[in-house]
C-alpha cells in the first residue's frame, strides 16, 4: 500500500528520467507515469511499491520543486497567451475529465478518444498526441498549453531587472543580440534544459543542447487556419546567450550528479568517480603485499610444447 505518493509528483530516477505520477488507483497499488522530458513518450503503468523501493534504496528520488508546473494568476496572463492557451484547451478538454481516467491511458482506448477529437477539430493526430503530452507531463493543468517564452511574474514578487541588458558588452562583433537578463525564470528554463538535452545517455555536445532549447523555450507556437502548428523563434534580444547558459551550467550544476546522466551509474564509478586512496596506502616494507592484474591480450599464446 502506498502511504506517500500522490498525483502529480515528479520522481526523479539516477539514469537520469524524470517521470510524473499522473494516476492512481483506488487501492493506491498501481500508477500510470509519464517521463516528463520525453520527445514521445507516452504514459506508462507502475508498481507503486517499485517506485517507492526505489526511493528508499536511493535509486531514485522525489523533487520538492515542480520543473514544469505553471501556476499563473489569469491577470498576469497576456491576453494573446491566454488566447492561444483556451483554444487549445477547447479542443483537447473534452477527453481530458476524470470520467476517462485511466482509459485514456491505455492505447486502444485513447485512440478511439482522439479520433473524435480529430472529427470535430479537424487537425491531425500528430497534433492532438502532442498537445496531451504536453498537458501531463506539465502537471494536468491547462497551463500547460502557455508558451514557455512567456516567464509572468505575479504580484508582490520580484520583477525582472530590465529592458537594458546588464552586464559587460560581448566582445565578439559577428555575435547575433546582447542576450537577455538572467533572472530566476531564466534560470529555471535552464534547468530544464540542461536535464532534458543535457543530463542524458545520448551525451549531446553543449552546444547542441544549447540549441535544442532555443527552440523548445524560446519560440512562439503559431496556429493556422487549418489546425497546423509550427514554431516561431523569438527576437535574438530575449534569447539567451550559450556563454549565459554555460556561466550558469559550471556556476550551479553537481558535476558528479552530471556525469552519472550522462555516463550512467557503472561506468561512472569505473572511470569517473574521485579516488580516494592510494595502492600502497599501509605498505610497511617490500614484500608486504602483491598485486594481480589480468589484461586481455588480443593474439592467441601458446606453449612451444604443445601442438595447436
Amino acid at each position: 500500500m502506498s502511504n506517500f505518493l500522490s498525483v502529480n509528483d515528479i520522481v526523479y530516477w539516477n539514469s537520469g528520467k524524470t517521470e510524473r505520477i499522473l494516476w492512481m488507483d483506488d487501492c493506491r497499488a498501481m500508477a500510470y507515469v509519464i517521463d516528463i522530458f520525453a520527445s514521445n513518450g507516452m504514459p506508462e503503468l507502475k508498481k507503486n511499491t517499485d517506485i517507492e523501493m526505489a526511493l528508499e534504496v536511493g535509486q531514485a528520488e522525489l523533487l520538492k520543486s515542480d520543473p514544469l508546473m505553471r501556476m499563473i494568476p489569469e491577470e498576469d496572463i497576456k491576453e494573446r497567451d491566454k488566447s492561444l492557451r483556451d483554444k487549445i484547451w477547447q479542443i483537447v478538454s473534452p477527453i481530458l475529465i476524470p470520467q476517462n481516467e485511466p482509459d485514456i491511458y491505455l492505447r486502444d482506448k485513447r485512440g478511439v478518444m482522439i479520433k473524435q477529437i480529430i472529427m470535430h477539430s479537424q487537425i491531425s493526430q500528430v497534433t492532438v498526441y502532442k498537445y496531451l503530452r504536453r498537458y501531463w507531463q506539465r502537471g494536468k493543468n491547462k497551463n500547460a498549453f502557455l508558451p514557455d517564452y512567456d516567464h509572468c511574474g505575479g504580484k508582490g514578487k520580484p520583477k525582472a531587472l530590465g529592458e537594458i541588458k546588464t552586464g559587460r558588452p560581448r566582445k565578439n562583433a559577428f555575435a547575433i543580440g546582447e542576450g537577455i537578463n538572467v533572472n530566476d525564470s531564466t534560470k529555471k528554463v535552464f534547468e530544464m534544459a540542461v536535464n532534458r538535452f543535457y543530463h542524458n545517455e545520448k551525451e549531446n555536445t553543449f552546444v547542441t543542447a544549447y540549441e535544442l532549447m532555443v527552440k523548445e523555450f524560446y519560440s512562439q507556437p503559431q496556429i493556422a487556419e487549418d489546425g497546423t502548428e509550427r514554431l516561431v523563434l523569438l527576437p535574438s534580444d530575449q534569447i539567451p546567450t550559450i556563454r549565459q547558459f554555460r556561466y550558469w551550467y559550471e556556476k550551479e550544476q553537481d558535476i558528479k550528479k552530471a556525469l552519472k546522466s550522462r555516463k550512467g551509474v557503472k561506468n561512472y564509478e569505473l572511470n569517473h568517480r574521485a579516488i580516494l586512496g592510494k595502492s600502497d596506502y599501509g605498505i610497511t616494507g617490500p614484500g608486504a603485499k602483491y598485486q594481480i592484474d589480468a589484461t586481455v591480450g588480443d593474439i592467441y599464446l601458446v606453449s612451444r610444447f604443445g601442438i595447436v
